[in-house]
């Protein structure tokens, strides 16, 4: 599972997002933009992955029951959605 130090896009976007996750401010709702292979769906399944996890320390740990289960994309609390305006 990756992790935000993983992640090799854009850095102020995983930094501002990681630290709401810190602060225990998250966002009800958030916009990734940016062009095709961006990493905007990866980004968005780690700050999901960590949003879920159940672990301690850094976040997503990916060993707790909820990193595994968005790993495997079974997770009861995560839909993902693809497209948009521009897709269509």
């Amino acid at each position: 599972m990756l992790r935000f130090s993983d992640f090799a896009g854009n850095q102020a976007a995983a930094g501002a997002l990681q630290e709401a996750l810190r602060a225990g401010r998250l966002p009800h709702a958030l916009v990734l933009e940016g062009p095709a292979g961006s990493g905007k769906r990866t980004l968005a399944r780690i700050f999901a992955a960590a949003a879920l996890c159940l672990g301690e320390g850094e976040k997503p740990c990916g060993t707790c029951a909820a990193c595994r289960k968005v790993e495997a994309g079974s997770h009861p609390d995560l839909f993902t959605a693809s497209g948009g305006a521009a897709a269509r």
